[in-house]
């Protein structure tokens, strides 16, 4: 060939080529073909010195879900206690690209690399949230932060009446906030969830553990 290239090499070109024209104009196209078994490889096109080739991702263009990126995280929540343990968290969510900027960004570039789940690709996931734990010092005349959620429903009807609720501690589920009824046989769930931080008794009894979005965790500081 004029340029330089084998017989063996046009062809090679020639099929990359062919791959990205049959794509861009039929964008349900997918593809796997897998031409190197070196991991991590790009296609540039226009470039003689193409060392390898790696399409080990099926690409969908009309498929927006599959492909987006992170947005910056957030602040730092505000700490859910004010003494004691307490949880601060932040969040971000994934940002996904429209159909016509995904072909533009490949095509006018010309190259076609792998989606990744790691760095700042993000697939199918719609947020992702992290937590630090916060203000660990004590609290005055040792509050109990179950008992303080449990009686702020003091004055408030439940099933037509009003009760004076303690904290119960022999429920199943440990960071719903399970209240009894001071003076009667029973217990209720008041709601689902206790705040962030509050005490929970994990499978580890040297380690404190806290409920973090209605689960017992264990608290790393």
């Amino acid at each position: 060939m004029s340029d330089g290239l084998t017989a063996k090499e046009g062809r090679f070109r020639l099929l990359i080529i062919s791959l990205i024209l049959t794509q861009a104009h039929n964008p349900g196209f997918t593809h796997s073909k897998r031409h190197s078994n070196q991991s991590g490889l790009i296609a540039i096109f226009g470039n003689d010195n193409v060392t390898g080739f790696n399409m080990n991702s099926t690409w969908k263009t009309n498929d927006t879900k599959d492909w987006g990126e992170w947005s910056p995280w957030s602040p730092w929540t505000p700490c859910s206690t004010s003494c004691g343990l307490g949880v601060t968290k932040q969040t971000r969510q994934c940002i996904r690209k429209s159909t016509d900027v995904q072909r533009n960004v490949f095509y006018k570039r010309q190259r076609l690399k792998r989606v990744s789940d790691a760095d700042n690709k993000c697939r199918g996931q719609t947020e992702e949230t992290r937590y630090h734990v916060c203000n660990k010092q004590s609290c005055l005349n040792n509050t109990d932060f179950r008992e303080t959620q449990c009686s702020s429903f003091n004055e408030k009807l439940f099933n037509g009446q009003k009760y004076t609720w303690s904290a119960y501690y022999q429920a199943t589920n440990q960071c719903a906030l399970n209240c009894r009824a001071i003076g009667y046989r029973f217990y209720a769930t008041l709601k689902p969830k206790v705040t962030d931080g509050t005490s929970c008794n994990g499978t580890d009894y040297s380690r404190p553990f806290i409920c973090v979005e209605g689960q017992c965790k264990v608290s790393e500081y």
